[in-house]
């Protein structure tokens, strides 16, 4: 069986910080972004830099206070995730794949808002507990 993960690029990084305001300012004016999209209820903001995606998740959010500490030093997980862009994204496959290698990942695969556009997307750990989310295209299963 080929491998069903066939990585593109990088479809976005997503940062805990301590000051949305702040971030957002920085990554605006130093690097040039904009705000894409903002959903305030969950605590996420999408950070567009050309081709890039950077997501800004405040600790005391509700996406950034379920990752764990307030604190953001160096024995605390500042990288909430990092997603990978797959193409084609064929979930069902990419679940045996994942099966045969005893990897541990969370169902179900969801429809979430990513660097392209809203499509699957799968998280899953690697041996180290670091989070990786695999992402696929609007419109694939």
């Amino acid at each position: 069986m080929t491998n069903p993960i066939q990585i593109r690029k990088f479809d976005h990084v997503v940062f805990r910080v301590k000051n949305i305001a702040r971030s957002m300012k920085f990554y605006e004016e130093v690097l040039g972004a904009h705000l894409d999209k903002a959903d305030e209820a969950l605590g996420l903001y999408h950070m567009k830099m050309g081709d890039v995606m950077i997501d800004l998740i405040p600790v005391d959010g509700k996406l950034g206070s379920a990752v764990g500490s307030k604190e953001i030093n160096q024995l605390t997980r500042n990288v909430e995730h990092v997603c990978v862009r797959v193409i084609p994204f064929d979930g069902a496959r990419i679940l045996v794949h994942l099966d045969a290698h005893d990897v541990k990942y969370d169902l179900p695969i969801e429809q979430n808002y990513g660097n392209e556009g809203t499509g699957p997307s799968l998280y899953l750990e690697d041996p180290d507990g670091n989070v990786i989310e695999l992402k696929g295209a609007e419109g694939e299963e």
